[in-house]
């Protein structure tokens, strides 16, 4: 915690910038998740836990993510599952 309290202190525009990001990939699956409560398909759930893999990605580098993770490679993740979910 220390660290990541060091690295905002350090460059606050760099953890907003990953957080626009963050968030330009994270609020329409929450947007759709909040209107689709209940069981998820396979790959929704998986892309939720891609979301937390990016998550860590972005600001806790130093731990490392379980699959390769990128904003690029999630919004065509979502673009691509997006259009076969329904609301």
């Amino acid at each position: 915690m220390a660290l990541r309290l060091d690295k905002h202190r350090t460059d606050p525009a760099r953890d907003a910038l990953r957080l626009a990001d963050f968030d330009r990939i994270s609020k329409p699956f929450w947007r759709w998740a909040a209107a689709n409560r209940g069981e998820w398909s396979e790959p929704v759930e998986e892309f939720r836990w891609m979301l937390e893999e990016l998550r860590v990605s972005l600001f806790a580098e130093g731990l490392k993510t379980a699959v390769p993770v990128s904003v690029k490679r999630l919004e065509k993740t979502w673009g691509n599952l997006a259009p076969h979910l329904h609301t």
